[in-house]
């Protein structure tokens, strides 16, 4: 008898989710769940859809320079955002030209900064390990010094102008505030702004005309000086407890002023004595904790070798209340910005990945699942491997774009890709394309500073006029047959878009690692103008579109995925899924 003939459907349609779950290095290609991805350049996964990342808009004009350090001052409603690149500092809170620097002749632009309040002032305290401090007290700028009484060999007056000569050079800027003492008559003594005139001579102004020159040699002092170290080695700069802290360069002592204020005696708090690996200390950050006996501070000293010293207190100068509340181990830092605050919580980066301070007290650091970065840590040990020591590492947090940045200097003040992660989710990806090398959250929004720009980040859908080249391979799938091989006839994902587009999309199967050779199709999204775009031929308003075709693939394999890559400007796009149409091979029957 003859065999039935098998009428049975051969083909089959079926689809697989988008990318959600995020990037991921550490899991085996063939046991990945299927809304993970092997590649995820330039899309931010969401809760329900894959879209094309935003991009960036350049901020200002007339920058030159590398750009290395992007300073927030915040006080009330006013907001600053200053930019520091070529040894000067400019204000670029406005979108318009930047005008003359603010201060020059820095020796470098790799500043660590804070805000510090207190009875009701703001001030912004800045430092680099190699000049003095700088602080902007919401008007104008003053540069902390080290409090030597110097010499005034005369001083004379013409009204209310004094002019004051000194024997040596005063190494006063103008805009300093100086204290007056010993000088005759009276008038001349106080506390003054200066004029610079040269390297000797400075003049201020007087409420009254004193009627006459002084005659017995006064002294002055800075106002805006520090007392008992040198503050051009004050490397890093933190608030606690209602004090400014200061980290010193290549060495484990601290230093902390008296509460409440921005100058005056610093005293020695040396954490070298807690430690037992050496290297020196990195930088202080500080940790809230809220529970049923009230708020708890704690200062957290982190060493280069990545021991973290926890105190617990208000008061450094008494022991009685101010004592260690923990000691645990975390990767090596990188860089100076190598913290950020993370909602009730606290993350490091460094040679684990990025570690919360919540986990890294109660666990020890081969527990490796205990960082945010578990899911891509091969690929971050990597980077802090191969790039660690370059300038430029930074954590940021972006809360109004549910983001936290990581961002990788892979050739120090050239290029650099960044980690992203969606806050909700905890899903990672890989932005490239932002060669940044500071960031800074402004106003709401995310700023980053490169070369010879500063822009406003996470917006538009170009980078800086450029196009996105975006990259994804989503994990392998089985389809539901992991034992059958399958003829892969065609392919067909489903986009919201903006306007139509062309993508280059290659099929992968059985893990296949072959690069593709051929280059995407550049794709412009629609430009609208009033009254100059032909009527009823180019969608108003660029509406939203479902982007559905079937394309031919060609594939013989157990498992499957695409890898799809687009190189586009002005268009927005997200993935909802993407089908896949197949034929399982047939096995001869004997």
């Amino acid at each position: 008898m003859r065999a039935p003939v098998n009428r049975a459907a051969r083909v089959q349609i079926q689809s697989i989710p988008p990318s959600v779950g995020g990037l991921n290095t550490l899991d085996a290609v063939a046991n990945m769940p299927p809304t993970d991805a092997i590649i995820l350049d330039n899309y931010f996964p969401s809760t329900a859809d894959v879209p094309l990342r935003n991009g960036y808009q350049n901020w200002g004009s007339g920058i030159a320079g590398n750009v290395e350090t992007l300073a927030v001052y915040s006080s009330g409603t006013e907001e600053k955002l200053f930019a520091i690149y070529g040894g000067a500092l400019y204000d670029v809170s406005a979108n318009a030209a930047v005008g003359a620097p603010l201060i020059s002749g820095l020796t470098n632009s790799r500043w660590q900064w804070v805000d510090f309040t207190n009875a009701g002032k703001t001030f912004l305290v800045m430092v680099n390990g190699v000049d003095a401090p700088l602080i902007y007290d919401g008007t104008d700028w003053h540069t902390v010094r080290t409090a030597t009484a110097k010499t005034i060999t005369s001083i004379t007056a013409s009204g209310t102008t004094a002019t004051l000569i000194t024997a040596a050079p005063h190494g006063l800027t103008t805009g300093d505030q100086i204290t007056i003492t010993g000088a005759t008559p009276d008038a001349f003594n106080g506390t003054f702004t200066v004029t610079v005139v040269d390297a000797t001579t400075f003049t201020y102004t007087m409420a009254t005309a004193p009627g006459g020159n002084a005659t017995v040699v006064g002294t002055y002092i800075v106002m805006w000086s520090i007392t008992g170290t040198d503050p051009t080695q004050f490397v890093h700069v933190q608030v606690f407890a209602s004090r400014l802290w200061f980290t010193q360069n290549i060495s484990m002592q601290s230093w902390y002023l008296p509460v409440g204020q921005v100058a005056g005696a610093a005293v020695l708090f040396d954490v070298g004595p807690q430690t037992v690996l050496g290297g020196f200390l990195m930088g202080i950050a500080t940790w809230n904790i809220d529970n049923s006996a009230g708020l708890n501070p704690y200062i957290i000293f982190v060493t280069s070798k990545g021991e973290a010293v926890v105190y617990q207190g208000s008061d450094p100068s008494q022991a009685t209340s101010f004592s260690i509340s923990a000691r645990f181990r975390i990767g090596a830092p990188v860089g100076r910005r190598f913290f950020e605050k993370y909602g009730s919580d606290i993350v490091f980066i460094g040679a684990d990945g990025l570690t919360p301070l919540s986990k890294a007290l109660l666990t020890d650091r081969a527990q490796r699942d205990i960082t945010l970065t578990e899911k891509i840590s091969p690929s971050v040990n990597v980077d802090v491997a191969t790039y660690g020591r370059n300038f430029g590492w930074q954590v940021v947090l972006y809360p109004d774009g549910n983001k936290l940045v990581i961002n990788v200097p892979t050739a120090e003040d050239v290029a650099s890709y960044q980690y992203v992660m969606n806050t909700i989710t905890k899903a990672w990806c890989r932005f490239t394309g932002w060669n940044a090398f500071c960031f800074a959250y402004f106003n709401g929004a995310l700023y980053m500073g490169g070369k010879n720009f500063v822009a406003q980040a996470d917006i538009g859908s170009d980078d800086g006029g450029l196009a996105i080249n975006s990259d994804i391979k989503p994990a392998y799938n089985y389809f539901g047959q992991r034992g059958q091989e399958k003829y892969f006839r065609m392919i067909r994902p489903v986009f919201i878009t903006s306007t139509g587009f062309q993508p280059l999309i290659d099929l992968s199967v059985d893990f296949d690692t072959i690069l593709p050779t051929s280059a995407p199709t550049f794709s412009r999204g629609y430009v609208n103008p009033w009254d100059l775009t032909p009527w009823d031929q180019v969608p108003w308003a660029d509406a939203q579109i479902v982007q559905t075709a079937w394309e031919s693939i060609d594939g013989l394999g157990y498992a499957a995925t695409f890898r799809m890559r687009a190189q586009t400007t002005g268009i927005q796009f997200s993935i909802q899924s993407v089908d896949f149409m197949f034929e399982a091979k047939q096995t001869p029957s004997f």
